[in-house]
């Protein structure tokens, strides 16, 4: 489908954690979950039935968007198995034809694993309606692939939809994707920014490799934290749309030059009914939503749709250097690490990312921006051990790519390139 406008729309519910009286006892993973997508689909039904007659098009690309902690408001932290559990239900509330035209931001869902590395996890679906929807996404591949030491991962599918997970708390060096929260749907860049509650850090990276689109809409999840230049992402053109969590509300802005924002003025609010929430059963399970939002059920406020932004490519230059660490050979795996230098159009270093290549170990083609730490066990079940970070550099080069790797057949400790903060001077390489 080619979109003429898109409209937003933001809902606004205080998901900040309530001191929960001792004699309250939580409710079941299940129900919990259940009662929190009947309530979604409450404010999405009221939401649509609100927009304006011209904003009901289907030239128009709706987007809806929950705050940070939608589904941890009251303290929760969900199993893997129950994160998907969610994932399944959210797909299948939007898989009707109705909802071909909306693009939906269900806010985040805590999960912890215990094996083979205690981690905790936030999750994010972010999910194009219509009959495709309903794809199972797996989302516990995403922490079983390297025995659960990959920080942040984007699960892009076919179904239209994306699943984002990102480690907290985890050992080591923060780990990013290159593209981390940033991906194509419904024929537009989007980077999702979902912020840390306690720091207000988030991790969105924009793209930055050739021939990428730069971000066209920025949606932020947050929970207290304000939107400031330095953390706009999307180009000029585009648009930031924010839902906060701590009562702020929602805020959309339309982007100009150097991160400067116009805010957009709200069209109107429609409240979301308050009535339990009947899970059905029998008994018939019947949820208040104060015991999942003791403020209340919130309310969405509705921006008119505004003109689609245009397509705007990436001005980047990249120098590209493959390392042949290991040939492999004695029943050990081959590796090699693929580096890209990158520089704005006038040539000044912007970020380094790195590939990593392996024989017996898939790493998805994910470029990693540094630093970056991966433990993990390969195909044959051997330890490995990778940890590339940014340093000085000496001999008249600015920067440097140090390493500490420990791989089967394979141990490296220094620097591996060192190169210039200007795109002109060529790097030097151990190789």
């Amino acid at each position: 489908m080619t979109y003429e406008s898109i409209a937003y729309l933001g809902y606004a519910i205080n998901t900040v954690a309530p001191a929960v009286p001792a004699s309250s006892a939580p409710l079941a993973p299940a129900v919990d979950i259940a009662a929190r997508c009947q309530l979604l689909m409450n404010a999405i039904e009221g939401a649509a039935k609100a927009l304006a007659a011209a904003d009901q098009a289907s030239t128009v690309l709706k987007v809806f968007s929950a705050p940070e902690s939608f589904f941890n408001s009251t303290g929760e932290i969900y199993t893997v198995a129950q994160v998907q559990e969610a994932v399944d239900a959210l797909q299948a509330m939007v898989a009707g034809t109705a909802w071909a035209d909306w693009v939906f931001a269900f806010g985040s869902i805590a999960a912890q694993t215990s094996a083979p590395v205690p981690q905790s996890y936030r999750f994010c679906l972010v999910q194009q309606g219509g009959p495709d929807a309903g794809t199972p996404l797996l989302a516990s591949t995403l922490l079983t692939k390297f025995a659960a030491q990959v920080d942040v991962v984007n699960m892009v599918t076919s179904s239209g939809g994306i699943l984002l997970a990102e480690a907290v708390n985890g050992p080591g060096t923060t780990l990013l994707c290159d593209g981390a929260g940033v991906f194509p749907l419904a024929g537009l860049t989007w980077g999702l920014d979902l912020r840390d509650p306690a720091t207000g850090n988030g991790f969105l990276r924009a793209p930055c490799l050739p021939p990428e689109n730069a971000v066209a809409v920025q949606l932020v999840l947050s929970r207290g934290q304000s939107i400031r230049p330095q953390t706009v992402a999307a180009a000029a053109g585009g648009y930031v749309f924010s839902i906060d969590g701590s009562g702020a509300g929602a805020v959309a802005a339309s982007v100009g030059t150097n991160g400067a924002l116009a805010p957009l003025s709200p069209a109107s609010t429609c409240a979301v009914p308050g009535t339990p929430l009947d899970l059905g059963g029998s008994p018939p399970t019947v949820v208040p939503v104060s015991a999942l939002f003791p403020g209340g059920p919130g309310m969405v406020t509705l921006y008119a749709g505004k003109p689609l932004p245009a397509t705007a490519a990436v001005t980047t230059q990249v120098v590209q250097l493959t390392w042949p660490a290991t040939t492999g050979g004695d029943a050990n795996p081959a590796y090699a690490f693929n580096f890209s230098l990158v520089y704005d159009a006038q040539g000044n270093y912007l970020n380094t990312l790195c590939e990593v290549i392996c024989s017996n170990l898939d790493f998805m083609q994910l470029q990693y921006t540094l630093p970056c730490t991966l433990a993990c066990v390969d195909g044959s079940g051997d330890p490995v051990s990778i940890n590339l970070s940014l340093g000085p550099g000496s001999d008249g080069y600015d920067f440097s790519v140090q390493g500490m790797i420990s791989v089967p057949g394979f141990v490296f400790e220094g620097a591996a390139i060192q190169f210039s903060q200007s795109f002109s001077v060529a790097p030097y390489t151990i190789w």
